[in-house]
């Protein structure tokens, strides 16, 4: 006997799910806003303001500053060794006396520098007439001066001028090389100094309105 052919039955292929394809990320276009900040109490001069800003020179004769005496109303600064010095814009005139407090590291009085018309006077050290060319700036007007006490040498300068230069010996250059902190006195709100905090530490009073002292700007 022949056998029947035998017909296979139809096969149905299953589906192939095909693999899923990701899109490659794009990158948004950077946008770039430039940060604008603002200081106060920065100088009119572009190289000083690479060094500091410009603070009210805070009177230390109140009843909040202990008269002179409350190291919140004072500057820390090495004297003896700094090319800064203390740079300060105020006026000057016959009545008109500029006065810097100089202490030690421990807050003690190491006496006072002053300036006028009249004359110039270091505490115990220096008393004497100004010079003639301090007299040649108008009374009444601003000037911009810096007192420096670098190795002992006395030194005022008006208008980046020096006027005035004294070499302090024996006593008095022993004393005075102690000078790391001072105040001011007999000035006001509107007279300002250069802060440079590469070289300076502030009281707590020493900033934009002398602890309240002052109006804000």
């Amino acid at each position: 006997t022949t056998p029947e052919p035998t017909t296979p039955e139809p096969t149905t292929p299953e589906p192939t799910t095909p693999e899923p394809t990701t899109p490659e990320p794009t990158t948004p276009e950077a946008t770039t806003e430039q940060a604008t900040t603002t200081t106060p109490y920065l100088t009119d001069e572009p190289d000083e303001n690479t060094f500091g800003l410009r603070y009210p020179t805070c009177e230390c004769w109140t009843a909040e500053c202990g008269y002179c005496t409350n190291m919140e109303c004072a500057v820390f600064q090495p004297l003896s060794v700094s090319d800064l010095g203390i740079s300060v814009q105020s006026a000057v005139g016959w009545k008109k006396v500029n006065t810097v407090v100089l202490f030690d590291d421990e807050g003690n009085n190491l006496g006072d520098f002053w300036w006028s018309y009249k004359g110039i006077g270091l505490t115990g050290c220096i008393a004497c007439q100004a010079p003639p060319a301090v007299r040649t700036v108008p009374s009444g007007s601003v000037v911009d001066w810096n007192l420096s006490l670098k190795g002992g040498v006395v030194k005022l300068s008006i208008n980046g001028e020096v006027l005035f230069e004294k070499k302090l010996v024996k006593e008095c250059a022993e004393q005075f090389a102690k000078a790391t902190q001072y105040s001011f006195t007999g000035m006001s709100c509107e007279n300002t100094f250069l802060f440079a905090p590469s070289e300076m530490l502030a009281g707590e009073r020493i900033n934009e309105t002398c602890g309240g002292a002052c109006p804000a700007a």
